[in-house]
């Protein structure tokens, strides 16, 4: 069956949370929109789960965000933690009250937003098409054509691929992504133990040096994320084997060593950056346009931070008939992704890979002087919770108009 529909304004493909925010917000401006989505149905496994303060300030803009934090988890601290001894550098996240309406992180399955997204989608009456797997494009100076393997075409003036680090849209547009990968495999284990009993002042974001490896514990409402290192060298399949995974639980806390875990996954951690986050009439945002570690939560939140500014381009050049705007989106988010998400969350990485005992013990001397001056603690809660990085976005923006 081949169906053509021309009378689209822009299809997104991809249905997580950045290609999903990307349509409601089109939608709500109301400008047509389609999203073509590979799977049959919402994905409900676990990925990112932490929301930054001025992701949850743009979802307000949406009537989205006091939703989304009943979902989830407030944690209004968060922590750098040496393990076993306890001490640690605690950061209060009240000193940036007056810088965002949310001046906390929430930790919520990432499926939470999405179905909120794809549930507002139908409200506004947008498309969410499943089991649309896109395999080729083409365009012209006028629109352009979308095929999936089931036969259909789908016609837009626009295009955003929004479908992942493996984006087939932005392969089939040529597109290289340079970078590199980390040599050592990362592990996420899910349980219901409750550390929070058996480590006395630990933080529901906590990310640890210890004895044997580093560690990053993550509270949601019911269970916790344990994000481990297995030794480099180790294949994906050898990092997930009990006998590698139940050790370094151990090293997190004995009384775990046995518990239940719920799910237990490998993935590769990767710095990369798209040459260029457009081709023509088709756009690139969040894992298709960049990747970066998952030190400090930032790859879902600067890919919902992507969404909204390019989906405000979208509206404008579409309503204005000016396509020329389009050119500031690449112009301003390209610097921030840069510096604020790849670099940031890389130097967040090589911090807490530090082995020597000396260096992690400065580190946290050097943090615990950041804490005790209010200023340079909210300069430092500004960079890290994405603010910083955004108001530079915002001045690009306002140097090009």
């Amino acid at each position: 069956m081949t169906t053509t529909a021309i009378d689209h304004k822009v299809l997104v493909v991809g249905a997580g949370p950045v290609g999903l925010m990307t349509a409601q917000r089109l939608l709500a401006a109301g400008i047509e929109t389609t999203v073509l989505e590979a799977e049959s149905a919402l994905t409900h496994d676990l990925r990112a789960s932490t929301f930054h303060p001025p992701t949850l300030d743009m979802l307000a803009e949406d009537d989205l965000a006091d939703a989304l934090v009943q979902r989830g988890l407030i944690c209004r601290e968060w922590q750098i933690r040496l393990h076993p001894v306890g001490e640690a550098v605690t950061f209060d996240m009240s000193a940036i009250a007056d810088d965002t309406d949310y001046p906390y992180r929430l930790q919520a399955e990432q499926f939470r937003l999405t179905e909120l997204l794809a549930g507002r989608i139908g409200e506004l009456g947008g498309n969410l098409e499943f089991s649309a797997k896109v395999v080729a494009l083409s365009q012209s100076g006028e629109d352009v054509t979308v095929a999936t393997e089931d036969g259909r075409e789908f016609a837009a003036d626009y295009v955003v691929g929004a479908d992942g680090g493996q984006s087939i849209v932005r392969k089939l547009l040529g597109i290289e992504m340079p970078g590199s990968t980390y040599p050592q495999i990362s592990v996420l284990a899910t349980t219901h133990f409750a550390f929070e009993d058996v480590l006395p002042g630990i933080c529901n974001v906590t990310y640890a040096w210890g004895p044997s490896a580093n560690f990053a514990l993550l509270r949601l409402p019911d269970i916790w994320r344990c994000s481990l290192y297995p030794p480099q060298g180790l294949s994906a399949e050898e990092a997930i084997a009990p006998d590698v995974v139940r050790p370094l639980i151990a090293d997190i806390a004995e009384a775990a060593t046995l518990a239940e875990l719920i799910d237990v996954r490998a993935y590769s951690v990767h710095r990369r950056l798209a040459d260029q986050f457009s081709k023509g009439r088709v756009f690139l945002a969040g894992d298709a346009a960049h990747l970066n570690p998952p030190s400090g939560g930032m790859g879902m939140n600067g890919g919902i931070h992507d969404a909204a500014c390019l989906a405000g381009r979208l509206v404008e050049a579409i309503k204005s008939g000016k396509p020329e705007v389009l050119q500031s989106y690449e112009a301003e988010r390209r610097p921030v992704v840069s510096a604020d998400i790849i670099e940031q969350s890389g130097a967040n990485r090589a911090r807490m890979a530090e082995k020597d005992p000396d260096k992690r013990r400065q580190s946290i001397l050097d943090l615990q002087k950041t804490v005790a001056d209010q200023e340079t603690l909210r300069d430092y809660l500004l960079k890290s919770s994405m603010i910083t990085g955004l108001r530079r976005a915002q001045a690009l923006r306002e140097a090009m108009t």
